[in-house]
């Protein structure tokens, strides 16, 4: 009978008498060979092991050489993509950076001024960033004027914003009395706004002059003066 591992002979119990001693020796020479040489330097590593269970069976599965594995891990590399910069092998930390491929500064615009234009690159960053300021409005900065304006004498709006100019008159007679202001953009097609009145105050007749507009009385004398004994005529500016 044998050992159903390495084949070793068990002699019977209660029988063998003349074959245990030869059993029993060649039991042991295989013992001796399975323990010495190329198997005794390796239970002696084994002797000398640190290592759990279960850290021993984390190797279960590998099927080459570990340390051959990890160089191959440390060939692969990343690449930074458009827009970013950093990247290499892995065999040491790698930071991936956002490239800055914007040079606009900071807009702090206040009163008036606006962003109006944002200019983006590739990426969606901000290259550009144009303003504008609003032009002031009727009122904003201007006070009303006494004016001096002569009849069918054209004046250009020069004060950077939109003025009013506002006739007025008196009107002694009984007669009936037309006011008109015109504006126009080149001094040359005119827009009206006209008022007929008769006896006593008449008016006011009020435009609106855009910046670098032209404006203009009608058919009436200038400030003060007296329409064919008629009255006078009044002049005030928004400006």
């Amino acid at each position: 009978m044998a050992t159903s591992n390495y084949s070793w002979n068990l002699p019977t119990v209660g029988g063998s008498e003349d074959t245990w001693g030869t059993s029993l020796n060649a039991n042991w020479t295989a013992l001796d060979t399975l323990l010495g040489g190329t198997n005794a330097t390796e239970f002696a590593i084994l002797d000398g092991a640190t290592v759990t269970t279960v850290e021993f069976n984390y190797l279960s599965g590998v099927t080459s050489g570990v340390q051959g594995q990890f160089n191959a891990i440390t060939s692969r590399t990343i690449s930074a993509g458009a827009g970013l910069t950093g990247g290499g092998d892995l065999s040491a930390s790698r930071t991936i950076s956002h490239a800055d491929t914007s040079s606009q500064g900071s807009v702090d615009n206040s009163g008036t001024t606006f962003i109006q234009d944002i200019t983006l690159d590739t990426y969606g960053h901000v290259t550009g960033i144009g303003s504008a300021t609003v032009p002031a409005g009727i009122g904003d900065g201007q006070t009303w004027q006494a004016v001096s304006r002569s009849t069918n004498t054209s004046y250009q709006n020069t004060t950077g914003k939109p003025i009013m100019f506002v006739i007025a008159g008196v009107n002694n007679s009984y007669n009936s009395y037309e006011i008109v202001a015109q504006v126009s953009t080149d001094n040359s097609s005119w827009v009206s706004a006209s008022q007929t009145y008769g006896r006593n105050w008449g008016g006011p007749v009020a435009v609106i002059v855009p910046n670098g507009h032209y404006y203009r009385q009608t058919g009436l004398g200038q400030t003060g003066d007296v329409v064919n004994g008629v009255g006078w005529v009044y002049f005030r500016e928004l400006r």
